[in-house]
């Protein structure tokens, strides 16, 4: 992996892929970054391979909708490490371009198809650090807890898609039989949340296993649970 770059570098080539293309990295703020790559003609690789370097207890799964994310899986507490924003690639109009991620082993894959694009062509997935915790079972009359950190916990307020895509990801592993509807649930907890977080605390959302899948979210000190709420 190439290292973000920020501000005036970020629009700097830092590296090449293997056919030439330009990579850019660049760093969104402290807990997101992306690594654009240009297709700069027909003869460019239309497709790329991120590789990531697991821990022992780390592994690379996919939501149900195909999104790439790392998890940590200690005992029956289920961590996410790292979680990718839906792909996208545009033309040299603006167009949008059909592109897929593929997961083999501890790889991923972004597929491009350039059919009847203008080039150049930019690429770009998305890493945004984890900051849902899932814990089984829970201590709040659910089938598991999931605790936000302070960063997932200020955008869970704000309806960020990928703080849902967080929960329904780590709720999902731990409680495979939920299936569906946990980012619509997660949702539209966050939407009748409070814009505000009292007094520097995080959140905690309970899963259940039948609609609407989460209990009303609480807030949580660092002493409820580990140092998770930083």
């Amino acid at each position: 992996m190439v290292k973000p770059a920020k501000g005036d570098a970020a629009n700097t080539p830092v590296a090449e892929d293997a056919s030439g293309s330009a990579v850019y990295a660049q760093e969104i703020n402290n807990h997101q970054s992306r690594i654009i790559t240009s297709i700069d003609d027909e003869n460019d690789a239309a497709s790329f391979e991120y590789s990531f370097e697991l821990d022992e207890n780390q592994h690379l799964a996919t939501t149900e909708d195909g999104i790439p994310f790392v998890y940590d899986k200690t005992g029956d507490t289920y961590s996410i490490v790292t979680i990718m924003a839906e792909p996208w690639a545009k033309d040299a109009n603006g167009a949008s371009l059909s592109t897929t991620y593929e997961v083999i082993g501890a790889s991923v894959t972004q597929h491009v198809d350039t059919t009847g694009a203008a080039y150049p062509v930019a690429a770009d997935p998305t890493w945004t650090v984890g900051g849902a915790k899932a814990v089984v079972p829970s201590i709040r009359g659910g089938a598991a807890d999931v605790y936000l950190n302070k960063t997932a916990s200020h955008d869970f307020n704000g309806a960020n898609n990928w703080v849902c895509g967080s929960v329904a990801a780590v709720t999902g592993l731990a409680l495979p039989a939920l299936g569906v509807g946990l980012g619509v649930a997660c949702g539209a907890q966050a939407l009748m949340y409070s814009v505000s977080l009292r007094h520097n605390m995080c959140i905690v959302l309970t899963a259940k296993a039948y609609p609407p899948f989460f209990q009303p979210s609480v807030y949580y000190k660092t002493s409820s649970y580990g140092s998770w709420c930083r």
